[in-house]
């Protein structure tokens, strides 16, 4: 079995990725909600702001790495050719795995189902935003 995963692709689409989360949970669309959501106060956010998130955003980019390739991986082995493919794709990826792993913050910690939503409608978001990028991207 050959793969066709195009690396240039995969580092693209996780920085789009990554940019996508800024975005989504920056005061801009939905960062006051999730402060909200997720019970932080916003002393609590400068006060990691101070402490330095460079770890974090590392981390968090290397973890997009990651799910991009493994994405990536399943494209090329379920033939995704074309964006359609890749979303159907994406979506069921997201919804057998992300969704249901996820879930058990919910039933075993203490988020919140709204702050479950957000987190989900983010990484299905995130999803099919990689799986254009890398879709639409030439071997």
């Amino acid at each position: 079995m050959e793969l066709n995963i195009n690396e240039l692709a995969v580092f693209i689409a996780a920085v789009a990725v990554t940019g996508l989360g800024a975005l989504w949970y920056s005061p801009i669309l939905f960062g006051q909600l999730w402060l909200k959501l997720s019970n932080f106060k916003p002393e609590e956010m400068e006060a990691a702001k101070q402490k330095g998130m460079a770890k974090s955003y590392v981390g968090n980019f290397i973890a997009t790495l990651i799910l991009v390739y493994a994405l990536a991986y399943f494209l090329s082995v379920g033939g995704a050719m074309g964006v359609g493919p890749a979303f159907v794709i994406g979506f069921w990826l997201w919804l057998g795995f992300v969704v249901t792993v996820s879930a058990n913050g919910v039933f075993w910690g203490k988020d919140s189902w709204g702050l479950y939503g957000l987190n989900m409608a983010h990484q299905l978001v995130s999803i099919l935003v990689a799986s254009a990028i890398l879709s639409a991207w030439p071997i």
